[in-house]
Formats: C-alpha cells, structure tokens, sequence
C-alpha cells in the first residue's frame, strides 16, 4: 500500500489537481491506510467480525488486501473523473468518512491494534 501513492505521483496522474485536493487525498490516503491495517488485524482474530458487507464477517487477509488495493485505486479514479468542481467536496467526504471508520475500529479493537 505504501508503494501505491508514490506510483501515481510518479505517472503524472495527479496533474491538475490543486494542493489542498492533494492535501486531502493525503490526508485520505493516510485514514484509508489505517482502515486497512485495522482490516487485517479484524481477520486475523476469530473472535472479531468484519463490518463491511462486501467483505464479509471473515475475510481472509488476501480478500481484505484486493479490496484495499482495488478501493483506494477506485478513489483516485472517482475523484479525478468527478471534475474539478466536486474534486474536492467528494475528497472531503471520503476523509471524513475514513476517519469515522477509523475511529469506529478504534472502539471496537482497541488502540494497541491500530
């Protein structure tokens, strides 16, 4: 996961976005990451259940990697296509989303799992 956002940097695909939608794809990215690493810790332990329905109650960790992998690539792709107009506002939804889930793993595994 670390390796993606570098990618894209490298490949132009951010051109002509602004800095604060960089900033905030950034910050994204950095919930998004967390999400993920929460994810593999919730399938690795069988005394806890996965929430997302497209994952299932108890994804493997190679199910959880292609939707993490597949999602985040999606995201970019959603919020490039949107066009300038909504970049942003859509951006600033996802973060927010991602943080609220974030937060929610938190209560629900624990810190030290985070």
């Amino acid at each position: 996961m670390r390796r993606v956002l570098p990618v894209f940097l490298l490949i132009g695909l951010f051109a002509g976005w602004t800095n604060t939608e960089l900033a905030m794809f950034g910050a994204y990215t950095g919930f998004f990451a967390t999400d993920w690493r929460q994810t593999l810790v919730i399938s690795g332990d069988d005394s806890r259940h996965e929430l997302n329905p497209i994952l299932g109650p108890y994804p493997s960790k190679a199910e959880v990697n292609r939707y993490f992998a597949a999602t985040l690539v999606t995201s970019y792709f959603a919020a490039d296509l949107v066009g300038e107009k909504w970049r942003l506002p859509l951006i600033v939804f996802m973060t927010i989303f991602e943080g609220a889930v974030v937060n929610r793993n938190i209560q629900e595994i624990g810190r030290a799992h985070v």
